[in-house]
């Protein structure tokens, strides 16, 4: 993380946050007003989301331990964010693209407009606060948060 986002965190969460809660109610309007929200900060924030949706990732696998390893896992997940948010209209190909870069995974990447890439972050990041959780979804982000702060602080 860099520094910048460390020192603008208390200002990119409500965005942030704002665009999640758009995404987690599955409101295709409020979630376009959350993304023009940004404003110039818009390059900020999804790297703020992307951080978000690495840790969540990690901890629906924490908490999923009948997951497969690896690939399989994330295909997993892929097809069932395709199910459920049918409503963001994503194509499975490229949500599968975005999770194997969210863990490094090897992978034929197709390209993306960066416009599907931004609203990706924030439905993907959406998902996987509410879909694998056992309460509420803003719970599950604050821990997530709280965990980044601490990387940023112990980073110095």
């Amino acid at each position: 993380m860099t520094g910048n986002i460390g020192l603008a965190l208390d200002e990119l969460e409500p965005l942030v946050r704002a665009a999640y809660a758009a995404a987690v109610a599955r409101d295709p309007g409020r979630s376009a007003e959350a993304l023009v929200a940004m404003g110039d900060r818009d390059r900020d924030c999804i790297l703020l989301a992307t951080m978000i949706n690495v840790h969540a990732l990690d901890l629906v696998k924490a908490d999923r331990h009948d997951m497969a390893p690896a690939d399989d896992s994330l295909v997993a997940v892929a097809s069932r964010f395709v199910t459920i948010e049918a409503w963001a209209e994503f194509d499975e190909s490229v949500v599968l693209d975005y999770l194997r870069s969210l863990t490094d995974q090897p992978g034929d990447r197709h390209p993306v407009a960066p416009e599907v890439v931004t609203r990706l972050a924030f439905v993907m990041g959406a998902h996987l606060l509410s879909a694998y959780s056992q309460g509420p979804w803003y719970e599950r982000l604050d821990a997530v948060l709280t965990t980044i702060e601490s990387e940023n602080a112990s980073k110095g």
